[in-house]
């Protein structure tokens, strides 16, 4: 009897497993013809185990490749490979976006970005490129602070950096100390003897021409470097941190005149203040105030 049984069960059983695999296959065909990651994500739910489970994860990871190749973005790819870091597609994925690092350090043009770049690529012809871009920004930030330095004194601190103001090219800040403060600095209250606050205007405005005129000169011998804008930001020694006074003037403005013969007040006609405390400064008179930063003659 039990022999029977099991002859009558037999065909009901390859029956029912042809109609799972014909509904299966009936379904994998649907999907495919949909090709979206969602899909695949239903058919995997639908059939988790069977035999083109392997087939719809990998449609998925290259949907996904593709996602990432249309944007073509180091964000998009990054993204790829967290989700697929030994997936099929992966070579490519770290093979596309190393170019893209490199666009990007370029494009910034700061030190950071490009020493972020040999971190992560130190070898190769890309590395290279890189390390002569990166010695040439050190030069020309070198250039800018002599040019700076010129017309200061010694005890005059200055500082150069390449930044990105987005979505501009990048540009030079050249952090300058225009005034002396003595030890006694407390927030915004200058302990020293400037006079008026008209008096002290006037003579950052003319510590910044001077500054922006010794920079300008460089493009007399086509030495101006590539860049969108040069920026002063005036700051105060003694230690603060504030910065009293920030202007800015295109590299294309600066080209339009002759830096070896404009005079300081037609300068300051030239550049965009971006930032003016100084009429917020508290001045206090002290009766022997340290000595400022005289200008070289």
């Amino acid at each position: 009897m039990k022999h029977i049984f099991n002859q009558l069960l037999l065909p009901v059983v390859v029956l029912v497993l042809i109609s799972g695999c014909t509904t299966m296959n009936s379904r994998w065909k649907d999907t495919s013809s949909i090709n979206t990651i969602e899909a695949y994500r239903e058919f995997l739910h639908r059939y988790p185990e069977g035999e083109l489970a392997d087939k719809a994860h990998s449609r998925i990871e290259k949907l996904y490749f593709e996602q990432a190749r249309a944007e073509d973005s180091i964000t998009a790819y990054k993204y790829f490979l967290h989700r697929y870091p030994e997936g099929e597609l992966a070579d490519k994925a770290r093979l596309r976006i190393k170019p893209l690092w490199f666009q990007r350090a370029r494009h910034t043009n700061t030190i950071k970005g490009y020493e972020t770049f040999l971190h992560r690529y130190p070898e190769g012809e890309l590395a290279d490129k890189v390390r002569m871009s990166l010695q040439l920004l050190k030069d020309q930030i070198q250039q800018i602070r002599e040019a700076a330095k010129s017309v200061l004194t010694e005890q005059a601190k200055v500082r150069v950096k390449s930044a990105l103001r987005y979505p501009n090219k990048h540009y030079f800040v050249v952090y300058a100390y225009l005034l002396q403060a003595n030890s006694a600095w407390d927030g915004f209250t200058a302990r020293f003897d400037y006079g008026t606050r008209e008096r002290l205007t006037k003579l950052v405005k003319y510590r910044c021409a001077k500054v922006l005129k010794s920079i300008g000169k460089i493009a007399k011998d086509a030495k101006l470097p590539d860049a969108s804008a040069i920026a002063i930001v005036g700051k105060i020694g003694g230690g603060t941190k504030e910065n009293i006074y920030n202007i800015s003037i295109t590299i294309d403005e600066i080209k339009k005149h002759d830096w070896l013969s404009i005079k300081e007040e037609e300068i300051m006609e030239l550049w965009k203040v971006d930032r003016n405390i100084i009429y917020s400064l508290r001045l206090t008179h002290v009766p022997a105030p340290p000595p400022l930063f005289p200008l070289k003659k």
